[in-house]
């Protein structure tokens, strides 16, 4: 039942011996257990992805191509950058996100849900187009879904409830018993996740119940991002709240304490050594007062969201071409004008999707995520280039493409 219900065979997608699978998803996403399994079940052929390919879409399509990949499994951020279908590539598995307005003529797309507490695909819808909520399907083993509204019954017919379904495979939180009894009940799994049935009876996903929010498929906690804070900035209180919409995704965190006690960009470097990368707040806000709740408790949706463009240094101009070309791509992707060499692409608001958009659009030769993420501002991004590439020289982007032209078609 496990190898039929997380398999992307049958229901989903016909697999043979012949396929070849690419590994994208880490190996910590349950995705990349499904490809595992299916590559051990059926005798197909998988292919491990580096970060550097993954994180950079021209490269991953050019992975593709050169290896002839049939199928793997992308994030809709993925899917939302490849222009064209990419020639032998059948099939894609998506998942770890929302999957709102993806589609691609001529590629069989499905759209799952999962989690590493399931072992398995919970549900499953193929893509016919773009949708502004895309569902996420019905089961694919007969196992029993059901929404629960807050006081307890079953959602009606279009009503909101949490997702829980049938577990038979994982029973619990190794040494967090509050977390298991929470979540695991009578062998039903509860979610968190909020969701409802549209009138063909497919599940949609509306988000997350609790403060608990995904950012590019990764579970955050924003009061894990709190505690780290606190000990490593030696600050009294500080809170975190995250904001999200269609461009991008934003950490904040909030104190009271006076002034940090260093600055934002040494207070990252600092937090990075306990979080990782997609959880290193973007923003840093003083607050007089905590905004609190009739209750008592904190209002965390009551924090201020922050001025993007309050974040902006004295402008200095580029003074070369390749700084003209990231402070130009800053611009558009992060939608603010006049960005200056000493800018900082996170902490104006960019995330690592946002990165993805900034590669594509500055069309620097040979510059990945990493590095994106290492100099963060046009000056330092750029000089980490012009030190991988000190005669100025990487494979351009024509001949790039002039090669996945040149491979031989799948027969």
């Amino acid at each position: 039942r496990m190898i039929e219900s997380g398999s992307i065979n049958g229901k989903c997608v016909v697999v043979d011996e012949n396929d070849r699978f690419a590994m994208v998803a880490p190996l910590n996403f349950i995705a990349a257990h499904v490809i595992i399994w299916n590559t051990l079940y059926y005798r197909t052929f998988t292919y491990i992805v580096s970060y550097d390919v993954v994180k950079n879409p021209l490269k991953i399509g050019l992975f593709i191509m050169t290896n002839r990949i049939t199928g793997t499994f992308l994030t809709p951020s993925h899917i939302r950058h490849m222009s064209v279908k990419l020639p032998g590539l059948k099939f894609c598995v998506i998942g770890s996100e929302p999957a709102n307005n993806v589609y691609m003529d001529g590629l069989k797309i499905h759209n799952c849900y999962m989690m590493s507490e399931s072992g398995f695909i919970v549900t499953h819808f193929e893509l016919d187009r773009e949708y502004d909520r895309t569902p996420v399907g019905k089961n694919l083993c007969g196992i029993d879904i059901k929404l629960i509204t807050e006081d307890g019954r079953e959602a009606a017919e279009g009503e909101e409830g949490e997702v829980v379904f049938k577990n038979d495979f994982v029973r619990g939180y190794l040494n967090l018993p509050d977390e298991t009894e929470k979540h695991f009940k009578d062998g039903y799994y509860y979610t968190g996740d909020l969701a409802y049935r549209d009138e063909n009876g497919e599940l949609v996903i509306c988000g997350k119940m609790n403060d608990m929010v995904k950012i590019n498929g990764n579970r955050v906690e924003p009061g894990e991002i709190e505690e780290v804070a606190k000990k490593v900035l030696g600050l009294d209180f500080a809170a975190c709240r995250i904001f999200q919409d269609a461009r991008s995704t934003s950490v904040c965190l909030y104190y009271t304490d006076k002034a940090l006690k260093m600055s934002d960009e040494a207070a990252r470097e600092q937090m990075s050594h306990f979080l990782p990368y997609y959880m290193i707040p973007n923003f840093f806000v003083h607050i007089d007062e905590v905004p609190l709740k009739a209750t008592g408790k904190m209002d965390r949706k009551a924090l201020p969201k922050p001025e993007t463009e309050s974040g902006l240094n004295d402008y200095e101009a580029p003074s070369d071409e390749i700084e003209a070309k990231l402070c130009a791509s800053f611009e558009k992707v992060l939608h603010i004008d006049k960005i200056g060499v000493n800018d900082d692409f996170y902490g104006l608001g960019g995330d690592s999707l946002a990165a993805m958009e900034l590669l594509v659009d500055c069309k620097i030769n040979g510059l990945n995520a990493s590095d994106i993420f290492a100099g963060r501002t046009p000056k330092n991004i750029a000089k980490l280039w012009h030190e991988a590439y000190p005669d100025g020289e990487s494979t351009p982007l024509a001949e790039l493409n002039e090669r996945m032209l040149r491979i031989p078609q799948p027969l």
